[in-house]
Order: C-alpha cells, then structure tokens, then sequence
C-alpha cells in the first residue's frame, strides 16, 4: 500500500482517573493516534474537551487548553444533556 493511502489509526482507549482541569471535574482518556500518545481531559458533565496532551516517544510535543465555547443555545445545548 503507498504511504499517501494509509490511514492514520485510533487504538487503545484507556480511562484513566478524574482529574480538575482549570477548577472543572474531568475525565480522562488515554489513547494512541498512530504512533503518537494522546492525552484527553473531557469535562465530566458536558464532555467538551478541557485539555489535550499529544505525545512523541514519552515527551509532550503539543499541549492544547481549551477555555471557551460559543454554542448554539437553541441547538447545541441539548446536544450534551443525556435523555432520561
């Protein structure tokens, strides 16, 4: 298969314990993207993405943070809330 065709591949989903992220309870998702290790801390509640760590041979190489989100009242905010 020519390197243009392959696909970049998601494995090995783990949890790991919550954490606090920026004062916000978060869940945390450890999984490999490729080759790289991808570090995730989701808020607990909503399940937005908190803080990203992506990760080359044990070392962080990028960290990302996310702090604001412009949603849609009228449409995205059901979007997060769980039927019951």
């Amino acid at each position: 298969m020519p390197d243009s065709a392959k696909l970049l591949r998601a494995t090995d989903f783990k949890a790991a314990e919550g954490e606090k992220v920026g004062g916000r309870d978060a869940k945390v998702l450890r999984y490999k993207l490729g080759t790289l290790g991808v570090i995730l801390w989701l808020d607990a509640r909503t399940h937005l993405p908190l803080k990203r760590h992506i990760l080359s041979e044990k070392r962080v190489v990028i960290t990302e943070t996310y702090k604001e989100f412009t949603l849609d009242p009228k449409i995205d905010a059901k979007v997060f809330e769980l039927p019951k």
